[in-house]
């Protein structure tokens, strides 16, 4: 079997993940925050140790600026309903995953109003920039197709501009060297079970201190019960209910890997089989390849079809006859497939992992090939 979805979420995790979700479940499985028992404290104690692995993997000065949701759809709606408000106005980048245009779109019709960038270079989006303009988000990788987005740039823009800067990192944290502090992020929304390799139902909002949030969501916190509002104090504010501290604490696991291995060498690899990838694909005939392929920074995404297949069926055949795991048809970005033209036939999206290799990059490349023959 080889499991070129990553994009979706990792399948393969490191044996450390493994073992830290059956100690939590077995070792740790109270109640964090909600009682003073030695089950609750331990469950506190995988809570804290993640929050600060997240925050120095990351470059965040303040552990108690990160807050935990059960994935990156929940963080970027919680910092676009609870930033913006009536008379706002947001750039949005044009190969934005649907987690950001539609609760976007959504406030559209509720007085707030949103542009489309078409291009992140700094001279497009300062065409763009209103007296109204409170935030610019970007995707720093594109799940479709891989396109990177110069985050460093655009945050020292944005701050020189006054405005919020967020960044969805679903597709880069974790084989991508993120510094919030160094890159002027504002806000940082990603997802753990993807690069950073944690189970499913792990995300992260970074919020920077000095940024206020609105809430979308109250609830029990274990802290200020009599208080009738949600408390502002962080990141109680933004972690109403119980957290699935295994899924927290396999993320911590999950950074704790990365930090052995080095997040260089994972870009390195992922870099050099994105490469070999897109290289090969180019040389067989009738194959598009789409995203810009000149960019230095490479994500380890790469979406293509071949020219009259349906994608879908391009997929269905990998999985079916040869195990290879990819995804086709439309990938939940309704301006990415507009940008590529793709909103009619989709495409097939390969995403790597540092558990994948140039080995299995070669079988699928052979492998398409042989299908190009078949379905053409």
């Amino acid at each position: 079997m080889i499991y070129f979805d990553n994009g979706a979420t990792t399948l393969k995790k490191p044996s450390s993940v493994y073992k830290k979700i059956m100690y939590v479940m077995k070792k740790a499985g109270g109640n964090p925050g909600r009682g003073g028992h030695l089950m609750a404290d331990k469950a506190s104690d995988e809570i804290f140790k993640t929050r600060v692995a997240v925050s120095e993997f990351f470059g965040i000065p303040n552990p108690q600026c990160v807050c935990f949701t059960n994935n990156a759809t929940t963080a970027l709606n919680y910092a676009i309903k609870g930033c913006l408000n009536e008379g706002d106005h947001v750039i949005i980048s044009h190969y934005e995953h649907n987690s950001v245009y539609r609760p976007v779109h959504k406030l559209s019709s509720k007085g707030i109003s949103y542009t489309v960038a078409e291009s992140v270079d700094v001279e497009a989006l300062d065409s763009l920039i209103r007296e109204n303009t409170k935030m610019i988000i970007v995707n720093h990788v594109s799940n479709v197709c891989g396109n990177t987005a110069d985050i460093k740039k655009i945050g020292a823009f944005a701050k020189e501009k006054g405005i919020i800067f967020m960044v969805d990192a679903s597709q880069s944290a974790g084989h991508i060297r993120i510094d919030v502090t160094d890159y002027n992020i504002d806000i940082l929304a990603t997802a753990g079970h993807k690069s950073l390799f944690g189970m499913q139902g792990s995300g992260i909002l970074y919020i920077k201190e000095g940024i206020e949030l609105d809430t979308t969501i109250e609830g029990g916190t274990g802290s200020m019960s009599l208080y009738r509002l949600q408390p502002d104090i962080m990141p109680d504010r933004f972690e109403a209910g119980t957290p699935s501290t295994p899924a927290i604490a396999s993320l911590g696991a999950g950074i704790e890997f990365i930090n052995s291995v080095g997040i260089e060498n994972i870009s390195n690899h992922i870099a050099n089989m994105n490469e070999f990838l897109v290289n090969g694909l180019e040389l067989i005939d009738g194959i598009v390849v789409y995203g810009d392929k000149t960019s230095s920074v490479k994500s380890g995404v790469t979406g293509f079809n071949i020219e009259g297949a349906d994608s879908e069926i391009v997929a269905s055949l990998l999985n079916e006859e040869y195990k290879i795991m990819v995804r086709g048809g439309l990938h939940c970005s309704c301006l990415a497939h507009e940008a590529m033209q793709t909103t009619e036939t989709g495409c097939v999206r390969v995403s790597l992992s540092w558990f994948n290799t140039l080995k299995e990059c070669e079988k699928f490349l052979d492998t398409v090939d042989r299908i190009r023959l078949r379905v053409v």
